[in-house]
């Protein structure tokens, strides 16, 4: 049976990384972390201290990635997306092995592997925004197969083709965790450079406060289940990440 790769966009969350690694760590044989010493928009940013994911040392292949300066956020994400499959050839995966092409708050689940290693699959996954207490629409997010059957570069499997594979559901994308201070920075340095207008840092307050996301779609109110993150599910999430209307 073919070993796992999971390939990961890394912008330092912490907290993300570690729900993420707590959840795989018994699945996955690699992780490998991207993370650049720059936004997509350019902003110069310092990688934190590692040193609370030295349980997973053994695991974890950090990448650190110069990333590229363009007028584009979306030609950055791609140069930085398709960094993981050269890694992956560095690393000798071979065509049995499964890989995934996810950012890091894209947590699928275990039992997933055995359609990862059938075929390419795009992964449906219920959305946590802002809170772990708050949930939007499920969102088709990340992918996942083997190795040997990729077609193109890593931004292609996900961004090009991800409407066209088959679908699993599960797993949880755990977005926006961090407050309206940490949202409203992510705005100005994600690729989707078409919400950072106005004043975000009243937008982001004005989100939070009543509970709505940032096109202005109302979540839900969730308590905390059996099928949340282990992490989760164990409390060890930040109180930042536990915000109620």
């Amino acid at each position: 049976m073919g070993l796992i790769y999971d390939g990961v966009l890394y912008n330092g969350e912490a907290d993300v990384l570690e729900c993420r690694l707590t959840e795989l760590a018994g699945t996955v044989h690699k992780f490998v972390v991207v993370e650049g010493d720059k936004s997509f928009t350019g902003k110069p940013r310092v990688r934190a201290n590692r040193d609370r994911f030295l349980p997973w040392s053994e695991q974890i292949v950090w990448v650190d990635y110069e990333t590229p300066v363009d007028a584009s956020p979306w030609k950055v994400e791609t140069a930085t997306r398709n960094r993981l499959f050269d890694e992956f050839a560095k690393l000798g995966v071979q065509d049995s092995d499964v890989v995934t092409v996810c950012d890091a708050d894209e947590i699928w689940v275990p039992s997933m592997a055995d359609s990862f290693r059938a075929t390419w699959c795009a992964v449906l996954m219920r959305h946590l925004i802002f809170s772990v207490h708050w949930e939007g629409p499920m969102e088709l997010t990340c992918v996942a197969g083997p190795w040997g059957q990729r077609d193109g570069t890593a931004d292609h499997m996900r961004r090009g083709l991800r409407q066209q594979l088959p679908q699993v559901a599960g797993g949880w994308h755990v977005a926006w965790m961090g407050g309206p201070a940490w949202c409203a920075e992510k705005i100005r340095q994600f690729s989707h450079q078409e919400f950072n207008v106005d004043d975000v840092d009243a937008k982001m307050i004005r989100c939070f406060q009543d509970g709505v996301f940032i096109e202005g779609s109302r979540l839900e109110e969730r308590e905390i289940g059996g099928d949340w993150p282990a992490w989760i599910r164990a409390g060890k999430h930040p109180q930042s990440w536990r915000w109620r209307r």
